[in-house]
């Protein structure tokens, strides 16, 4: 996945989600590879769904096969680039 979004490729992956637990062969283009705290999640174009979304690594199957270049980006994704302003402080009882 790293390299798929170093190099801009798309990749085909076999992907269970939660909503279909039965695999299912998907082409992603992937931009962002993140970890929760709890998992690694890859932020991609789903070709499929035509939107982008996020993919949980430990539910794709077998191994990404890089195919060719991806036309979407992360400059694409606008709900990436929404910014959100986070205030940090005591919780007051």
């Amino acid at each position: 996945m790293l390299q798929a979004c170093r190099e801009r490729k798309r990749v085909e992956i076999e992907y269970a989600s939660l909503a279909n637990p039965e695999p299912e062969y998907r082409v992603i283009q992937p931009h962002t590879v993140v970890h929760t705290g709890y998992r690694w999640h890859v932020r991609a174009w789903c070709e499929k769904n035509g939107d982008f979304r996020d993919f949980v690594l430990s539910r794709i199957g077998d191994q990404p096969e890089l195919v060719t270049a991806a036309t979407q980006r992360a400059e694409d994704d606008d709900a990436w680039q929404a910014r959100a302003l986070c205030a940090w402080g005591p919780i007051l009882a």
